[in-house]
């Protein structure tokens, strides 16, 4: 059909969080929310604040737009909504060329549509092909969604990752509303988690104690198809009474015992929620939302609305779930165990549940400290002396072998798994061992949730993890991955990722690099896009966010927790604009009164996301991850909350064993023939430079 709305009148613009257009935009997605599902005010705010809103504006009219997700190497379509006066006019052609052309470095662009849907016919015309049909979330008639995929070319390092969606418990009276007929604005709250393009993104699962509740139901007939609907939902029980135990008590002395049998439901399902690795509770109760604030500090979990979560699902998504103010509070030291310990440990982390023998669990304990020279066993204890997690590596050959991964369950035990993983990732590294393999048999849910994001996938035992050694050209890296593809069952990425590495045309997008250090990491790529910068850290904040050694110093107060962090966020002002993401940054601690002789490169990390905006906003986003406190940030806006700053999200720090200092950097930046970089604010500098203070960070691994 001829285009009907002149291009030439065209044009697409990002929607920014004070944008006129956003009205507009708001406007059609409650206009087509029929087809699209609820979408809150927030979480159209939300998607504008982060770039993630594109509008196609005609005639000085919103025509269309679509809201996106960026996800490791892929972009996944949350709506793409059309006004119906522009239909069949070339505005959804127009907004996905736009997206694919602005998204160098990514995989492809991933779309799910409802096959009775008239829009799945619109697919293949805009450059995406069938991949596979999935159920969909109706509750009554049974739904099938298609999933459709724009290829951009480039092997998606995560495709067969772990799904690490959001686990959200559902309170009985949101299962409730969602097993009901019936259409009121309070019930369709609930009715809007089951909107489709939330499929990927949020596990909605149920306690046991759910059934306790439709008992009470006094119609035996909506009993059971209550009982039978809660069936079809995974059904969290009982598994750790002694944990469950612990968490009643904590919950109790926050919020009260409660007055009634329904209060007792509330109270047990959100301890079972937590200890079966919840990060949410979705309830419509005010009584418990009006406490939802002593929940989450009391047992980390967070009590929502419906709607609260469908605008949380983005933000959880992007920044992944290992927020670090799961860990606030628990200080935590690691530490070799002993054999007295160990029928502490088995009475600890033995899988009961998994019918894990004794015996077996005990030899590997035994086994690892009669081998002291190819095992080490160590074990996270809290400031109350209890356990936390248990973490025992072998070497094998050229494998470093993760023979026991277990943590106690609990709201941050996949934060404390990660950081368990990595200390084996990083002991493996240093052995100059090029697979990292997990075999345990029995590794607890929250802790087989976080392996994807690392870079293990399924292998011929267990799942397996590529280590990347020092520095390395994309050449060295593809050789590595095809010397290793025996181990896994289909090797096809691997060979997909090899290819895209030895093209000799163009270097590696930043984005894809970026994405193959965090697969490879610590590894570092030599020679792509990824650019690298120097940033300036006063020594304070380095002992907090990386710096051990200055963190063991009376003069720096730093909460032992912090250290477990794998991300971060970094505050600085906004002027000079000198950092993009992604990126590379090396840590430069000056000097300060308290600590004169720093003057150090300490630390190196991948920036993720770079934020800019009023000192207000941009902390409220990130005040979770708890290392800045308000008046310093305000500080950096010369006391204006309205004042420009930038936040840089990181991870995948790396601190050095042999901190660089700044003599040396004089020298070594000499020796490569690069410029000596400006400290005083962040910098850009050359691969070269960088390579050579990485590799002299790790001078003793020579």
């Amino acid at each position: 059909m001829a285009d009907t709305h002149p291009s030439t009148a065209r044009r697409i613009a990002p929607v920014e969080p004070g944008s006129i257009l956003l009205p507009e935009v708001i406007s059609l997605g409650r206009e087509n929310a029929k087809t699209l599902g609820f979408f809150p005010d927030g979480a159209f705010q939300d998607y504008a604040s982060r770039g993630h809103l594109l509008a196609c504006v005609q005639d000085q009219r919103v025509a269309g737009y679509l809201t996106f997700r960026k996800r490791h190497l892929t972009i996944t379509l949350v709506h793409l909504c059309v006004a119906p006066e522009f239909r069949q006019g070339g505005i959804a052609k127009a907004l996905i060329d736009h997206l694919s052309q602005a998204s160098s470095g990514f995989a492809g662009i991933l779309a799910r549509c409802r096959v009775d849907f008239p829009a799945d016919a619109i697919w293949p015309h805009l450059g995406f092909t069938a991949r596979n049909e999935i159920p969909g979330r109706a509750t009554r008639q049974p739904t099938t969604l298609r999933v459709w995929w724009r290829d951009f070319g480039l092997p998606d390092l995560f495709s067969t990752a772990p799904s690490d969606r959001i686990v959200a418990a559902l309170d009985s009276n949101v299962l409730f509303d969602l097993h009901t007929d019936r259409s009121e604005p309070e019930l369709n709250e609930s009715k809007a988690l089951l909107a489709d393009w939330l499929g990927d993104s949020i596990e909605y699962v149920v306690t046991d104690e759910v059934f306790t509740e439709i008992v009470r139901h006094p119609a035996p007939q909506a009993r059971h198809a209550l009982q039978a609907y809660a069936s079809t939902f995974r059904i969290l029980s009982d598994i750790d009474p002694a944990l469950v135990r612990k968490l009643t008590t904590q919950l109790t002395d926050a919020i009260g015992p409660g007055e009634s049998p329904q209060d007792e439901s509330d109270r047990r399902h959100l301890v079972l929620s937590v200890v079966s690795g919840g990060r949410f509770f979705v309830t419509r109760d005010t009584g418990l939302l009006d406490f939802a604030a002593d929940i989450d500090a009391s047992i980390g979990l967070t009590a929502v609305r419906p709607c609260d979560l469908i605008a949380r699902t983005h933000a959880e998504l992007t920044e992944q779930s290992f927020t670090p103010d799961r860990l606030s509070g628990s200080a935590l030291s690691i530490r070799p165990y002993r054999a007295a310990d160990i029928d502490d440990l088995a009475q600890t982390f033995q899988a009961f549940g998994h019918h894990e023998p004794k015996p077996a669990f005990v030899r590997t304990l035994r086994d690892s400290l009669a081998q002291s020279t190819q095992s080490k066993g160590r074990i996270v204890v809290g400031q109350d002396g209890t356990l936390q997690g248990l973490l025992v590596v072998s070497s094998v050959d050229s494998e470093a072998r993760i023979r026991l991964l277990r943590t106690t369950r609990g709201a941050a035990s996949d934060v404390l798994a990660r950081h368990l993983v990595w200390l084996a990732v990083q002991d493996a590294r240093r052995a100059g061992r090029g697979v990292t393999r997990l075999v345990d048999e029995y590794v607890p849910p929250a802790a087989r949730s976080v392996l994807g994001a690392l870079g293990f996938r399924p292998a011929d035992e267990g799942m397996a993890k590529v280590n990347g050694i020092d520095v390395m050209s994309t050449r060295d890296l593809a050789d590595r991955l095809r010397s290793v593809d025996s181990i896994y069952p289909d090797p096809t990425w691997i060979e997909d990722t090899a290819r895209v590495l030895e093209h000799g045309q163009s270097r590696l997008p930043s984005r894809l690099a970026f994405e193959c250090e965090r697969v490879i990491w610590p590894a570092k790529l030599l020679d792509t896009a990824l650019p690298s910068y120097i940033v300036p850290i006063r020594p304070e904040w380095a002992a907090q966010l990386f710096h051990a050694q200055l963190a063991e110093q009376s003069l720096f107060r730093s909460d032992p927790s912090l250290m477990l962090r794998l991300n971060n966020v970094y505050y600085r002002s906004s002027i000079p604009r000198r950092i993009e993401a992604p990126a590379r940054i090396l840590w430069y601690v000056t000097a300060s009164r308290e600590s004169p002789s720093t003057r150090c490169v300490a630390a190196t990390s991948l920036v993720e996301e770079i934020v800019r905006g009023p000192a207000k906003e941009v902390f409220s986003r990130f005040k979770r991850y708890g290392v800045f406190r308000w008046e310093d940030v305000l500080d950096l806006a010369n006391n204006d909350p309205f004042g420009s700053i930038e936040a840089f999200r990181f991870g995948h720090t790396e601190p050095f064993e042999t901190p660089v200092d700044l003599g040396r950097v004089r020298v070594l930046a000499e020796q490569v023939g690069a410029e000596m970089p400006v400290l005083q604010s962040p910098s850009k500098v050359p691969t070269d430079l960088f390579s050579a203070i990485y590799r002299e960070g790790f001078q003793s691994r020579a």
